[in-house]
Order: C-alpha cells, then structure tokens, then sequence
C-alpha cells in the first residue's frame, strides 16, 4: 500500500487537548501499510506499536508519517512492553536479508525471559526499508498493550527551569543561563537521553545510552494516587523559547486503566517537581531533540532496563499466510466434529444396550 497516502486512513493525529485511547480504525490488513512522502526534513523520530492491535505508528518532528500492520512475539512466549531505544543507526541485515534494529530498553518488562534475537515486532519488508530512511540512533520505540492517542504536550517552566536545549557538538554556542528562541539537533555522540520519573520511588533518574548518569529527589502533588505510565519525546519549543513542546502518549495493560480512558499529559508533569533546583537544571541542560520522558508509578529499578546484548527490537518479516490459520480453523472444527460424533456413538450404544 505504498501509493496510498495518510488521508486516505482514519488514524490518530496529534490532539491539543485530551486525549483518548486509541482505537484501531485504519482498515490495514495483514502485511499492509501506508506510507506519507513529504513528511518533514529533519527531526525526532518516534515509533509507537499497539501490540493489541498489531498496529505500527511512526511520528517524525511529531507529525505521523507512517502506519504499518505487525507481527508480535512468537506463540508461548509473550512480548516485551516499555519504553526502549535504538542504538544502532544502520540496520543490520544477516544473510537471510532481514532487517534488524537493535537496543537497549529505558522502562521495560519481560526483556531477560525473552529471546534476544527473536525482535519484539516483525514489520513487513517494504516498510522496514522506509523505516531504515529515518530512524537514527536514539529513535524511542514504545511497546504498550494498550494506548492512548498521540498528544501535543506544551510545559512551559514548571518542571524544568527554561534553560536552553544546546547542540552537543557545541554546548557554547549559548549561555546555559539564557534562554534561546531556537532548538537544535543534538550529536549522536552526546547519546540518548531518557528521563524516568517515579511515583514510587519519589526520585528522578537520568539514563544515557540506558545507563543511569543522575538522579534526583522529586514530589508528586498527590504521592497517594496513581497516574499511570505516560511518554514523552521532545519535539521543540514555542516561538520565542517560552516552552517545549512534547509528543506524548498514555501507555498500559488494560483498556479500562483511567488513563487511557481521559488522558491529559500536561496535568501529569504540572504535578511534579524537583526538591531542589540545581537538580532540575542538570537534568534540563541534558534535554535534546528526542529526548524522553517517562511518568510511572512503577518504581525506577535497574531490572527494568537490564537489556540482553543485541537485543532486537524490530525486524522485517513477511505476514504469516492467513491460509495457515485457516488450516488451524478447520483442524479445531474436524476435533469437535470428531468428539460430537464419538458422544453420540456412545449415547446411541447405550440406548441399544438397554433395549
């Protein structure tokens, strides 16, 4: 479905206000995608998958540029959920010729038990090519069972100080106590950075690369109740540096979680904050374009992103041909004729026995 543009879908965009959980109504079948040509030149790349759904989404600067059906996990073994991000920037292409992105997860669940080169979600080859045009080295892929749709997120000071976001090739080019009108790319050398807030922990914890460089004391404004998992890629900022611009998600377990049921994601930053400010400064200088930030309740402990070597994320793979499962189908239908047919054998055989 290369040809067929983004309009002709009925997909989630990016709101300005609440959102809410997303509902599957794209019409994509097995091994079907779309694809949008003229997306933006530059900017954050953000790959959201509903593994309920089956359903790739994929955000560039924050505007959607791509849907794709998938494949997840493998039968008996289930799929990891979280936040992860890619850290090789080519995919790799073993002699089968499949594609193949590898990382390291952020805030994740279920990656020891699961095997490292499987790949989390299988997309198909066409797909995994374009993929292979964008993604870059620190790319955010998140995995939920369950979502919410794609939100425009606008803090404007309350949880980090308004110090510029700088280019890492050249932290200079700006006073660090200034604010700037302008936010620039950061160097994949400065390596991907991820900001994990714990209600349960009260704490703060800044990941490079996955691995943990700070951490901070932080309050919630109600520590008692819980606020779900929420996500966020930095985007930009407002004309005139008065704020940054986040696109964020609600990610769970269950459809029914009140998060993803009415998700605000510029209340649940509104209710953090930093103990102290010197805190909240080194963590705001370490900010970039995509740079993540994650909200649970969840408490932020190193098994969360303990990450086998080489573990897959994505990878390319024809759909499975729906000829097998109807063959499945009809197998479970000939089992139940079967069993109706021996019970009625056994019933008549006893009637006759009584006569």
């Amino acid at each position: 479905m290369l040809g067929m543009s983004l309009a002709a879908v009925l997909c989630p965009i990016p709101q300005p206000a609440e959102a809410m959980r997303f509902v599957n109504r794209t019409g994509l079948r097995a091994g079907q995608f779309v694809w949008e040509p003229s997306q933006p030149s530059s900017g954050p790349v953000t790959i959201v998958v509903a593994l309920r759904h089956r359903i790739v989404h994929v955000y560039k600067a924050g505007v959607l540029v791509g849907i794709s059906t998938c494949q997840v996990g493998r039968s008996g073994r289930s799929t990891p959920t979280g936040v992860f991000t890619i850290l090789d920037s080519e995919p790799n292409q073993g002699a089968s010729g499949r594609f193949a992105w590898t990382g390291v997860g952020l805030h994740a669940r279920n990656m020891q038990r699961y095997p490292a080169s499987l790949g989390c979600i299988q997309v198909p080859p066409a797909f995994a090519r374009l993929l292979g045009g964008i993604v870059t080295t620190g790319t955010v892929v998140i995995l939920a069972d369950q979502r919410t749709e794609a939100m425009d997120v606008v803090q404007s000071g309350s949880l980090f100080p308004l110090v510029p976001v700088h280019e890492a090739r050249n932290p200079l080019l700006r006073p660090v106590v200034q604010r700037t009108t302008h936010l620039l790319a950061s160097n994949p050398e400065a390596g991907q950075v991820a900001i994990i807030f714990s209600r349960r922990s009260r704490n703060a914890v800044l990941l490079r690369n996955g691995v943990r460089e700070q951490i901070a004391r932080v309050n919630f404004l109600q520590p008692n109740s819980r606020i779900g998992t929420h996500v966020y890629t930095l985007t930009g900022t407002l004309p005139g540096g008065d704020g940054l611009v986040w696109l964020g998600f609600g990610i769970g377990r269950s459809r029914r979680e009140q998060h993803l049921v009415s998700w605000q994601g510029d209340e649940v930053l509104d209710q953090i904050s930093f103990e102290n400010r010197p805190s909240a400064l080194a963590m705001g200088r370490a900010l970039h374009l995509g740079a993540t930030v994650i909200v649970t309740d969840e408490p932020s402990t190193p098994e969360r992103r303990q990450t086998p070597p080489d573990f897959t994320i994505i990878t390319s793979a024809e759909p499975e041909p729906r000829r097998q499962k109807a063959s499945r189908r009809r197998s479970r239908r000939h089992v139940r004729r079967m069993r109706r047919q021996r019970s009625s054998n056994w019933s008549t055989g006893l009637l006759n026995s009584w006569r």
